[in-house]
């Protein structure tokens, strides 16, 4: 299981290697709305798709194209979509921006692998990528690029950006390769957390999903730690490990995605033990 989303009317779309199932809550049934293996996936106003170098939307039981980028080439890993922007990362060309309305494609961060897009409620967007540390966007502009720095203790701690969160206090939370960091906006800085189970090893130690969950929490997924969850003005810890009994532990250490349910049931994606409720 690659990402999981949901909307409003109790439907939980999960992306796995094999394409995308639809969970309605009310019902409790699964069913498959695509069987093609699918390299991205978003949901806004509408379910949003990527496959190879295009980008698809899902109205009315069915996918159709909004772009292609003009390169077969292309392979597409983050999307998201904001009013009449559609945002594209790629493998290796970096971020496209596309606005659908004046069908006009911009690049403002070329020549980077994005890993992850993600809108801050300040309208700000955060691009993750692999090797080449955080970007920071305000409409089209780059307004900031985030490195790690060798002896600085107080910079981005790894350039391989997992994924992002931000916290009910508006504070942007990045999950690298090297664990999590909490960026200090005043001075442009990040301060590091050490993880439960960490023990120095960056294999257990990388971040791979968050979520702030409603009640302040921050829920952290790992590369086979399991998923730890603390709040991040108070002292306590805890972690879920796997297990293969069910309901004694995840079906799977490596967890790759997360969401909260309107119930506040937890949603987790694992990369080899399916999904899990929490």
């Amino acid at each position: 299981v690659r990402k999981i989303v949901g909307d409003r009317q109790g439907h939980i779309y999960i992306q796995t290697e094999r394409g995308i199932s639809r969970f309605d809550e009310r019902s409790e049934q699964f069913s498959t709305l695509t069987y093609h293996s699918v390299t991205a996936m978003c949901y806004t106003d509408r379910l949003y798709k990527a496959v190879g170098n295009r980008v698809y939307v899902y109205d009315q039981d069915h996918f159709s194209t909004v772009y292609e980028l003009p390169s077969s080439q292309e392979r597409i890993k983050a999307i998201h979509t904001q009013g009449d922007s559609l945002l594209i990362g790629t493998d290796r060309s970096g971020l496209y921006v596309y606005d659908v309305r004046r069908h006009r494609l911009t690049q403002p961060i070329p020549a980077v692998s994005v890993s992850e897009i993600y809108l801050d409620r300040q309208g700000r967007y955060w691009i993750g990528t692999q090797e080449n540390g955080l970007f920071r966007m305000e409409g089209s502009q780059t307004l900031r690029h985030f490195r790690h720095e060798d002896g600085n203790d107080r910079s981005l701690n790894s350039d391989f950006v997992h994924t992002l969160a931000e916290d009910q206090e508006g504070h942007i939370w990045v999950g690298t390769y090297a664990g999590l960091c909490d960026y200090d906006e005043t001075d442009d800085t990040f301060q590091t957390y050490d993880l439960p189970d960490n023990e120095g090893n960056k294999d257990h130690a990388s971040v791979w999903s968050l979520l702030c969950g409603r009640q302040g929490t921050m829920w952290v997924g790992s590369y086979f730690s399991g998923l730890s969850y603390f709040h991040p003005n108070q002292s306590f810890y805890s972690v879920y490990r796997d297990s293969p009994h069910e309901g004694e532990g995840l079906s799977f250490p490596v967890v790759g995605a997360m969401t909260e349910d309107d119930e506040g049931h937890l949603w987790i994606c694992t990369e080899g033990g399916g999904l899990n409720m929490l």
